[in-house]
Protein backbone atom coordinates (compact mmCIF):
# COMPACT_ATOMS: atom_id res chain seq x y z
CA UNK A 1 0.00 0.00 0.00
CA UNK A 2 1.58 3.29 -1.14
CA UNK A 3 0.37 6.78 -0.41
CA UNK A 4 1.64 10.23 -1.38
CA UNK A 5 4.23 11.99 0.75
CA UNK A 6 2.62 14.61 2.98
CA UNK A 7 4.44 17.07 5.19
CA UNK A 8 2.47 17.31 8.40
CA UNK A 9 1.64 20.93 9.22
CA UNK A 10 -1.57 20.46 11.19
CA UNK A 11 -1.65 21.09 14.91
CA UNK A 12 -1.53 17.29 15.36
CA UNK A 13 -3.20 17.09 18.76
CA UNK A 14 -2.96 13.30 18.61
CA UNK A 15 -1.95 13.17 22.30
CA UNK A 16 -4.93 15.17 23.57
CA UNK A 17 -6.72 12.18 25.15
CA UNK A 18 -5.50 9.60 27.65
CA UNK A 19 -7.84 6.62 27.89
CA UNK A 20 -7.07 4.80 31.11
CA UNK A 21 -8.82 2.40 33.45
CA UNK A 22 -8.57 -1.29 34.17
CA UNK A 23 -11.60 -3.27 33.04
CA UNK A 24 -14.60 -2.80 30.79
CA UNK A 25 -17.60 -3.51 32.95
CA UNK A 26 -21.16 -2.32 32.64
CA UNK A 27 -21.17 -1.51 36.35
CA UNK A 28 -18.21 0.88 36.19
CA UNK A 29 -16.97 3.79 34.13
CA UNK A 30 -13.28 4.39 33.48
CA UNK A 31 -11.29 7.65 33.59
CA UNK A 32 -10.43 9.56 30.42
CA UNK A 33 -8.21 12.66 30.57
CA UNK A 34 -9.04 15.20 27.88
CA UNK A 35 -6.60 18.03 27.17
CA UNK A 36 -8.52 20.86 25.56
CA UNK A 37 -6.80 23.96 24.20
CA UNK A 38 -7.48 25.86 27.43
CA UNK A 39 -8.21 23.23 30.07
CA UNK A 40 -7.78 19.63 31.24
CA UNK A 41 -10.86 17.59 32.05
CA UNK A 42 -11.28 14.22 33.74
CA UNK A 43 -14.33 12.35 32.50
CA UNK A 44 -15.68 8.87 33.16
CA UNK A 45 -17.07 6.70 30.37
CA UNK A 46 -18.02 3.06 29.97
CA UNK A 47 -15.25 1.78 27.69
CA UNK A 48 -15.21 -1.32 25.47
CA UNK A 49 -11.86 -2.85 26.46
CA UNK A 50 -9.93 -3.90 29.53
CA UNK A 51 -6.71 -1.86 29.67
CA UNK A 52 -3.30 -2.96 30.91
CA UNK A 53 0.35 -2.07 30.31
CA UNK A 54 0.22 -3.01 26.59
CA UNK A 55 -2.42 -0.36 25.81
CA UNK A 56 -2.25 2.85 23.77
CA UNK A 57 -4.60 5.34 22.13
CA UNK A 58 -4.63 8.26 19.69
CA UNK A 59 -6.78 11.30 18.97
CA UNK A 60 -7.45 13.08 15.71
CA UNK A 61 -5.54 16.23 14.84
CA UNK A 62 -8.39 18.22 16.45
CA UNK A 63 -7.83 16.43 19.77
CA UNK A 64 -10.92 14.20 19.75
CA UNK A 65 -10.38 10.53 20.56
CA UNK A 66 -10.21 8.22 17.52
CA UNK A 67 -9.37 4.76 18.88
CA UNK A 68 -7.65 2.80 21.63
CA UNK A 69 -5.89 -0.56 21.71
CA UNK A 70 -5.24 -3.10 24.48
CA UNK A 71 -3.01 -5.60 22.69
CA UNK A 72 -5.91 -7.93 21.88
CA UNK A 73 -8.53 -5.66 20.31
CA UNK A 74 -9.10 -2.09 19.15
CA UNK A 75 -12.13 0.13 19.86
CA UNK A 76 -13.26 3.50 18.52
CA UNK A 77 -14.42 6.67 20.25
CA UNK A 78 -17.96 5.26 20.37
CA UNK A 79 -16.53 2.47 22.54
CA UNK A 80 -17.28 -0.14 19.93
CA UNK A 81 -14.81 -2.77 18.75
CA UNK A 82 -14.14 -1.77 15.16
CA UNK A 83 -14.46 -3.96 12.09
CA UNK A 84 -11.72 -6.62 11.98
CA UNK A 85 -10.56 -5.21 15.33
CA UNK A 86 -9.77 -8.41 17.25
CA UNK A 87 -7.14 -11.18 17.19
CA UNK A 88 -3.99 -9.07 17.40
CA UNK A 89 -0.61 -10.42 18.50
CA UNK A 90 -1.16 -14.10 17.63
CA UNK A 91 0.81 -16.54 19.75
CA UNK A 92 1.12 -18.18 23.13
CA UNK A 93 0.47 -15.05 25.20
CA UNK A 94 -2.70 -14.14 23.27
CA UNK A 95 -4.16 -17.62 23.80
CA UNK A 96 -3.86 -17.11 27.53
CA UNK A 97 -4.80 -13.41 27.70
CA UNK A 98 -7.23 -12.66 24.87
CA UNK A 99 -10.03 -14.91 26.05
CA UNK A 100 -12.80 -12.47 25.13
CA UNK A 101 -13.16 -9.47 22.83
CA UNK A 102 -12.57 -7.09 25.73
CA UNK A 103 -9.66 -8.92 27.42
CA UNK A 104 -6.31 -7.13 27.70
CA UNK A 105 -2.98 -8.46 26.47
CA UNK A 106 -0.47 -9.17 29.23
CA UNK A 107 2.66 -7.41 27.96
CA UNK A 108 5.02 -4.73 29.21
CA UNK A 109 5.22 -0.93 29.09
CA UNK A 110 5.49 0.68 25.64
CA UNK A 111 4.81 -2.52 23.72
CA UNK A 112 2.43 -0.64 21.40
CA UNK A 113 2.53 2.71 19.60
CA UNK A 114 0.38 4.56 17.05
CA UNK A 115 1.71 6.78 14.24
CA UNK A 116 -0.38 8.71 11.70
CA UNK A 117 0.21 7.80 8.05
CA UNK A 118 -1.44 10.90 6.61
CA UNK A 119 -2.72 14.34 7.60
CA UNK A 120 -6.38 13.44 7.17
CA UNK A 121 -7.05 11.38 10.32
CA UNK A 122 -7.58 8.47 8.00
CA UNK A 123 -4.75 5.91 7.97
CA UNK A 124 -2.76 4.97 11.07
CA UNK A 125 0.07 2.55 11.72
CA UNK A 126 -0.45 0.55 14.90
CA UNK A 127 2.91 -0.92 15.99
CA UNK A 128 2.74 -3.77 18.49
CA UNK A 129 5.23 -6.20 19.96
CA UNK A 130 3.96 -9.77 20.22
CA UNK A 131 5.23 -11.34 23.42
CA UNK A 132 6.75 -14.78 23.06
CA UNK A 133 9.04 -16.91 25.17
CA UNK A 134 11.24 -19.98 25.28
CA UNK A 135 12.94 -21.96 28.01
CA UNK A 136 16.70 -21.85 28.45
CA UNK A 137 17.94 -24.19 31.18
CA UNK A 138 15.96 -23.13 34.27
CA UNK A 139 14.89 -19.74 32.93
CA UNK A 140 12.01 -18.47 30.81
CA UNK A 141 13.28 -15.98 28.21
CA UNK A 142 10.77 -13.43 26.93
CA UNK A 143 11.12 -11.49 23.69
CA UNK A 144 9.06 -9.40 21.30
CA UNK A 145 8.13 -9.99 17.65
CA UNK A 146 7.74 -6.59 15.91
CA UNK A 147 4.42 -6.33 14.08
CA UNK A 148 2.26 -3.64 12.57
CA UNK A 149 -1.36 -3.21 11.59
CA UNK A 150 -3.03 -0.44 9.56
CA UNK A 151 -6.34 1.19 10.44
CA UNK A 152 -8.58 3.29 8.23
CA UNK A 153 -10.54 5.53 10.58
CA UNK A 154 -12.60 7.11 7.77
CA UNK A 155 -14.16 3.73 6.99
CA UNK A 156 -17.64 2.80 8.21
CA UNK A 157 -18.68 6.45 8.54
CA UNK A 158 -15.85 7.20 10.96
CA UNK A 159 -16.20 4.05 13.05
CA UNK A 160 -13.07 2.55 11.51
CA UNK A 161 -11.75 -0.67 10.03
CA UNK A 162 -8.52 -2.63 10.37
CA UNK A 163 -7.32 -3.04 6.78
CA UNK A 164 -4.06 -4.92 7.48
CA UNK A 165 -3.12 -6.85 10.59
CA UNK A 166 -0.26 -8.59 12.38
CA UNK A 167 2.40 -7.99 9.72
CA UNK A 168 6.04 -8.55 10.81
CA UNK A 169 8.31 -5.66 9.85
CA UNK A 170 11.69 -6.98 11.07
CA UNK A 171 11.85 -10.58 9.91
CA UNK A 172 14.17 -13.00 11.72
CA UNK A 173 14.69 -10.42 14.46
CA UNK A 174 13.67 -10.65 18.11
CA UNK A 175 13.51 -7.54 20.25
CA UNK A 176 12.72 -6.56 23.79
CA UNK A 177 9.01 -6.75 24.39
CA UNK A 178 8.83 -3.18 25.70
CA UNK A 179 10.32 0.31 25.47
CA UNK A 180 9.27 0.99 21.86
CA UNK A 181 9.29 4.67 20.95
CA UNK A 182 9.50 6.94 17.91
CA UNK A 183 10.63 10.39 16.79
CA UNK A 184 10.02 12.48 13.69
CA UNK A 185 12.80 12.37 11.07
CA UNK A 186 14.68 15.61 10.42
CA UNK A 187 12.78 15.94 7.11
CA UNK A 188 9.58 16.58 9.10
CA UNK A 189 7.77 13.79 7.27
CA UNK A 190 9.11 10.33 8.15
CA UNK A 191 9.42 8.61 11.52
CA UNK A 192 12.29 6.79 13.22
CA UNK A 193 11.08 3.85 15.34
CA UNK A 194 13.56 2.58 17.93
CA UNK A 195 13.50 -0.84 19.56
CA UNK A 196 16.06 -2.41 21.84
CA UNK A 197 17.41 -5.88 21.17
CA UNK A 198 16.43 -8.85 23.26
CA UNK A 199 17.72 -8.66 26.86
CA UNK A 200 21.43 -8.66 27.63
CA UNK A 201 22.44 -6.61 24.59
CA UNK A 202 23.43 -3.05 23.73
CA UNK A 203 21.97 -3.19 20.20
CA UNK A 204 19.26 -0.77 19.07
CA UNK A 205 17.19 -1.45 15.95
CA UNK A 206 16.10 1.38 13.67
CA UNK A 207 13.00 1.28 11.49
CA UNK A 208 11.95 4.06 9.14
CA UNK A 209 8.29 4.79 8.45
CA UNK A 210 8.50 6.35 4.99
CA UNK A 211 5.89 6.66 2.25
CA UNK A 212 3.57 4.34 4.20
CA UNK A 213 6.14 1.57 4.34
CA UNK A 214 8.11 0.30 7.32
CA UNK A 215 11.74 -0.04 6.25
CA UNK A 216 14.32 -1.78 8.47
CA UNK A 217 17.21 0.70 8.66
CA UNK A 218 19.88 -1.28 10.44
CA UNK A 219 21.04 -1.42 14.03
CA UNK A 220 23.67 0.15 16.27
CA UNK A 221 25.60 -1.20 19.23
CA UNK A 222 26.29 1.47 21.80
CA UNK A 223 26.69 1.80 25.54
CA UNK A 224 25.64 -0.49 28.33
CA UNK A 225 24.10 -3.89 27.85
CA UNK A 226 20.47 -3.71 28.86
CA UNK A 227 17.99 -5.99 30.58
CA UNK A 228 14.73 -7.18 29.06
CA UNK A 229 12.55 -4.76 31.05
CA UNK A 230 12.60 -1.05 30.33
CA UNK A 231 11.02 2.19 29.15
CA UNK A 232 12.37 4.73 26.68
CA UNK A 233 11.65 8.10 25.13
CA UNK A 234 12.93 11.09 23.19
CA UNK A 235 13.23 14.69 24.26
CA UNK A 236 10.66 17.01 22.70
CA UNK A 237 13.15 18.24 20.07
CA UNK A 238 14.29 14.69 19.29
CA UNK A 239 17.95 15.38 20.07
CA UNK A 240 18.13 13.12 23.12
CA UNK A 241 17.02 9.60 23.94
CA UNK A 242 16.84 7.73 27.23
CA UNK A 243 16.33 4.10 28.11
CA UNK A 244 15.75 3.08 31.70
CA UNK A 245 15.40 -0.20 33.51
CA UNK A 246 15.68 -0.85 37.22
CA UNK A 247 16.10 -4.60 36.57
CA UNK A 248 19.81 -5.36 36.06
CA UNK A 249 20.01 -2.11 34.15
CA UNK A 250 20.00 1.58 34.91
CA UNK A 251 19.56 4.83 32.97
CA UNK A 252 21.25 5.58 29.64
CA UNK A 253 21.01 9.05 28.07
CA UNK A 254 22.29 9.50 24.50
CA UNK A 255 22.34 12.12 21.80
CA UNK A 256 20.36 11.32 18.64
CA UNK A 257 20.77 12.51 15.05
CA UNK A 258 17.33 12.75 13.44
CA UNK A 259 18.89 12.82 9.97
CA UNK A 260 20.95 9.62 10.21
CA UNK A 261 19.13 7.81 13.01
CA UNK A 262 22.41 7.29 14.91
CA UNK A 263 23.11 7.57 18.64
CA UNK A 264 26.20 9.07 20.24
CA UNK A 265 27.62 10.11 23.64
CA UNK A 266 26.01 7.57 25.91
CA UNK A 267 26.07 8.48 29.60
CA UNK A 268 25.06 5.80 32.08
CA UNK A 269 23.71 5.86 35.63
CA UNK A 270 23.43 2.51 37.46
CA UNK A 271 20.21 2.07 39.42
CA UNK A 272 19.56 -0.52 42.13
CA UNK A 273 16.13 -2.10 41.80
CA UNK A 274 13.66 -1.25 44.55
CA UNK A 275 10.53 -2.82 43.01
CA UNK A 276 10.08 -4.96 39.90
CA UNK A 277 6.64 -3.57 39.01
CA UNK A 278 6.99 0.16 39.65
CA UNK A 279 9.32 1.75 37.12
CA UNK A 280 8.89 4.49 34.54
CA UNK A 281 10.60 7.44 32.97
CA UNK A 282 10.16 10.64 31.02
CA UNK A 283 12.05 13.68 29.84
CA UNK A 284 10.85 17.03 31.11
CA UNK A 285 9.19 19.16 28.38
CA UNK A 286 12.44 21.01 27.60
CA UNK A 287 14.56 17.84 27.65
CA UNK A 288 16.73 19.23 30.44
CA UNK A 289 15.74 16.62 33.03
CA UNK A 290 14.94 12.93 33.04
CA UNK A 291 12.56 11.59 35.67
CA UNK A 292 12.68 7.93 36.69
CA UNK A 293 10.49 5.98 39.07
CA UNK A 294 12.03 3.17 41.08
CA UNK A 295 9.49 1.65 43.42
CA UNK A 296 8.90 4.08 46.28
CA UNK A 297 11.44 6.60 44.97
CA UNK A 298 11.07 9.28 42.29
CA UNK A 299 14.33 10.72 40.97
CA UNK A 300 15.35 13.65 38.77
CA UNK A 301 18.51 13.56 36.62
CA UNK A 302 20.08 16.56 34.89
CA UNK A 303 20.54 15.41 31.28
CA UNK A 304 22.88 18.34 30.58
CA UNK A 305 25.48 16.96 32.99
CA UNK A 306 28.55 15.10 31.74
CA UNK A 307 28.19 12.71 34.67
CA UNK A 308 24.65 11.65 35.54
CA UNK A 309 23.56 11.80 39.17
CA UNK A 310 20.13 11.18 40.67
CA UNK A 311 18.35 13.59 42.99
CA UNK A 312 15.53 11.90 44.93
CA UNK A 313 12.70 14.42 44.77
CA UNK A 314 9.88 12.36 46.27
CA UNK A 315 9.44 9.29 48.45
CA UNK A 316 6.23 7.28 48.58
CA UNK A 317 3.99 8.73 51.29
CA UNK A 318 2.34 5.43 52.26
CA UNK A 319 -0.83 5.76 50.17
CA UNK A 320 -2.15 2.38 49.06
CA UNK A 321 -5.30 0.82 47.69
CA UNK A 322 -7.66 -0.90 50.09
CA UNK A 323 -6.37 -4.23 48.83
CA UNK A 324 -2.83 -3.31 49.87
CA UNK A 325 -1.05 -2.40 46.62
CA UNK A 326 1.00 0.80 47.00
CA UNK A 327 0.83 3.98 44.92
CA UNK A 328 4.51 3.88 43.93
CA UNK A 329 6.07 5.74 40.96
CA UNK A 330 5.52 4.07 37.56
CA UNK A 331 4.93 4.90 33.90
CA UNK A 332 5.01 8.60 32.93
CA UNK A 333 3.94 10.85 30.05
CA UNK A 334 4.22 14.59 29.44
CA UNK A 335 0.78 16.04 28.80
CA UNK A 336 -0.06 18.83 26.34
CA UNK A 337 -0.16 21.10 29.43
CA UNK A 338 3.57 20.49 30.19
CA UNK A 339 2.85 18.48 33.34
CA UNK A 340 4.01 14.88 33.75
CA UNK A 341 1.23 12.39 34.44
CA UNK A 342 2.27 9.24 36.26
CA UNK A 343 0.85 5.81 36.99
CA UNK A 344 1.90 3.90 40.09
CA UNK A 345 3.29 0.59 38.82
CA UNK A 346 0.23 -1.22 40.16
CA UNK A 347 -3.44 -1.15 39.21
CA UNK A 348 -4.73 1.20 41.90
CA UNK A 349 -7.13 4.21 41.88
CA UNK A 350 -4.39 6.86 42.08
CA UNK A 351 -2.19 8.90 39.74
CA UNK A 352 0.61 11.36 40.47
CA UNK A 353 1.43 14.62 38.68
CA UNK A 354 4.67 16.61 38.42
CA UNK A 355 3.39 20.16 38.12
CA UNK A 356 6.52 22.01 36.92
CA UNK A 357 8.93 19.37 35.62
CA UNK A 358 11.41 21.85 34.12
CA UNK A 359 12.31 23.15 37.58
CA UNK A 360 15.24 21.63 39.45
CA UNK A 361 14.85 19.55 42.57
CA UNK A 362 11.74 19.67 44.70
CA UNK A 363 10.68 22.91 43.04
CA UNK A 364 9.25 20.68 40.29
CA UNK A 365 6.31 20.17 42.68
CA UNK A 366 5.43 16.47 42.82
CA UNK A 367 1.78 15.92 43.76
CA UNK A 368 1.35 12.37 44.98
CA UNK A 369 -2.10 10.80 44.40
CA UNK A 370 -3.19 14.07 42.75
CA UNK A 371 -5.92 11.99 41.12
CA UNK A 372 -8.06 9.88 43.44
CA UNK A 373 -10.07 7.91 40.97
CA UNK A 374 -13.28 5.91 41.09
CA UNK A 375 -11.60 2.83 39.58
CA UNK A 376 -8.04 1.48 39.31
CA UNK A 377 -5.71 2.48 36.47
CA UNK A 378 -2.65 0.50 35.42
CA UNK A 379 -0.76 2.73 33.01
CA UNK A 380 -0.58 5.98 31.07
CA UNK A 381 -0.30 5.83 27.26
CA UNK A 382 3.03 6.63 25.63
CA UNK A 383 3.04 9.36 22.96
CA UNK A 384 5.87 10.61 20.74
CA UNK A 385 6.00 14.33 19.95
CA UNK A 386 3.48 14.48 17.12
CA UNK A 387 4.07 18.24 16.72
CA UNK A 388 7.82 18.08 16.12
CA UNK A 389 8.51 19.76 12.78
CA UNK A 390 5.32 21.84 12.87
CA UNK A 391 4.86 25.48 13.97
CA UNK A 392 3.02 24.29 17.07
CA UNK A 393 4.66 23.89 20.51
CA UNK A 394 5.16 20.55 22.21
CA UNK A 395 3.04 21.68 25.15
CA UNK A 396 1.41 24.75 26.65
CA UNK A 397 1.91 25.40 30.39
CA UNK A 398 -0.96 27.91 30.42
CA UNK A 399 -3.57 25.16 30.04
CA UNK A 400 -5.60 25.17 33.26
CA UNK A 401 -6.70 22.16 35.28
CA UNK A 402 -10.45 22.53 35.82
CA UNK A 403 -13.45 20.60 37.06
CA UNK A 404 -15.39 18.23 34.84
CA UNK A 405 -17.27 15.14 36.01
CA UNK A 406 -14.64 14.77 38.74
CA UNK A 407 -13.04 17.49 40.83
CA UNK A 408 -9.33 16.78 40.98
CA UNK A 409 -7.83 19.99 42.32
CA UNK A 410 -7.57 19.51 46.10
CA UNK A 411 -10.48 21.27 47.79
CA UNK A 412 -10.93 22.74 51.20
CA UNK A 413 -12.64 20.25 53.52
CA UNK A 414 -16.41 20.28 53.25
CA UNK A 415 -18.31 21.71 56.19
CA UNK A 416 -20.56 18.63 55.90
CA UNK A 417 -18.16 15.89 54.74
CA UNK A 418 -20.84 13.24 54.18
CA UNK A 419 -24.62 12.89 54.33
CA UNK A 420 -26.36 10.24 56.42
CA UNK A 421 -30.05 9.66 55.78
CA UNK A 422 -32.69 8.94 56.78
CA UNK A 423 -31.73 9.73 60.32
CA UNK A 424 -33.41 8.50 62.48
CA UNK A 425 -33.80 5.28 60.48
CA UNK A 426 -35.48 1.97 61.16
CA UNK A 427 -34.48 -0.50 58.40
CA UNK A 428 -31.98 1.04 55.97
CA UNK A 429 -29.64 4.02 55.89
CA UNK A 430 -27.56 5.61 53.14
CA UNK A 431 -24.25 7.49 53.14
CA UNK A 432 -23.24 9.81 50.30
CA UNK A 433 -20.07 11.89 49.99
CA UNK A 434 -18.44 14.27 47.54
CA UNK A 435 -15.17 12.44 48.23
CA UNK A 436 -14.26 8.83 47.50
CA UNK A 437 -15.07 6.56 50.44
CA UNK A 438 -13.06 3.38 50.99
CA UNK A 439 -14.35 1.94 54.27
CA UNK A 440 -17.42 2.44 56.43
CA UNK A 441 -18.04 1.10 59.93
CA UNK A 442 -20.95 1.41 62.34
CA UNK A 443 -20.27 1.10 66.08
CA UNK A 444 -22.59 0.97 69.03
CA UNK A 445 -22.09 3.21 72.07
CA UNK A 446 -19.88 0.61 73.76
CA UNK A 447 -17.41 0.83 70.87
CA UNK A 448 -18.32 -2.57 69.43
CA UNK A 449 -18.31 -2.66 65.64
CA UNK A 450 -21.61 -4.00 64.29
CA UNK A 451 -21.05 -3.29 60.58
CA UNK A 452 -17.66 -2.96 58.88
CA UNK A 453 -17.26 -2.90 55.11
CA UNK A 454 -14.37 -2.22 52.76
CA UNK A 455 -16.12 -0.74 49.77
CA UNK A 456 -14.90 -0.24 46.21
CA UNK A 457 -13.91 3.45 45.98
CA UNK A 458 -17.24 5.23 45.63
CA UNK A 459 -19.50 8.01 46.82
CA UNK A 460 -22.68 6.08 47.74
CA UNK A 461 -23.17 3.33 50.34
CA UNK A 462 -26.32 1.73 51.67
CA UNK A 463 -26.71 -0.57 54.69
CA UNK A 464 -29.39 -2.88 56.06
CA UNK A 465 -29.77 -1.96 59.74
CA UNK A 466 -33.10 -3.73 60.32
CA UNK A 467 -31.55 -6.28 62.71
CA UNK A 468 -29.76 -3.74 64.88
CA UNK A 469 -31.24 -2.99 68.31
CA UNK A 470 -32.85 0.39 68.88
CA UNK A 471 -30.29 2.92 70.03
CA UNK A 472 -27.58 5.41 69.07
CA UNK A 473 -24.69 4.39 66.80
CA UNK A 474 -21.57 6.04 65.38
CA UNK A 475 -21.01 5.91 61.59
CA UNK A 476 -17.31 6.12 60.71
CA UNK A 477 -16.31 6.93 57.09
CA UNK A 478 -12.71 6.46 55.96
CA UNK A 479 -11.54 8.18 52.76
CA UNK A 480 -8.69 7.21 50.42
CA UNK A 481 -6.25 9.43 52.34
CA UNK A 482 -7.17 7.57 55.56
CA UNK A 483 -8.95 10.63 56.99
CA UNK A 484 -11.98 9.63 59.09
CA UNK A 485 -15.24 11.51 59.65
CA UNK A 486 -18.02 10.42 62.00
CA UNK A 487 -21.73 11.08 62.58
CA UNK A 488 -24.35 9.77 64.97
CA UNK A 489 -27.10 7.50 63.67
CA UNK A 490 -30.31 6.94 65.61
CA UNK A 491 -31.95 3.54 65.10
CA UNK A 492 -35.68 3.46 65.76
CA UNK A 493 -38.30 0.70 65.80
Amino acid sequence: MLMPVIVVLSQARHDATMVMGYWSNEDFKDPILRFRPDSVHLDYERIALDLDFASCNISGKNGNLLFYFNGCSVANAFHEIIENGTDFNPGKAAKNACRSKSSAYTALHQSSLILPADDKDSLFFLLHLTKNYYQEKDSIIFYGIPRYSILDMKANSGRGRVVLKNQIYHTDTTMNGDGMTAVRHANGRDWWIINHDQGGSNRYYRTLLRDSALIPAGSQNIGQQRSEYGVAGFSSDGSRYFRYSNYNGGLSVMEFDRETGLFSRERYLPVTQENIFAYGGSFSPSGRYVYIGNGQYLMQIDADADVLTADTIAVWDGTAADWGQPAYFGAMQVGPDCRIYMATGYCVPFMHVIMEPDKAGKACDVRQHFFRLDVPVCYVPHFPNYRLGTPYPYCDPDIKVVTSTQQYIPEEPDADPFRLYPNPAYDRCMVTSSRLMHRIAIQDMTGQTVIDENIFPGRIWEADISTLPVGVYIVRVMYSNHQIDTKKLIKIQ
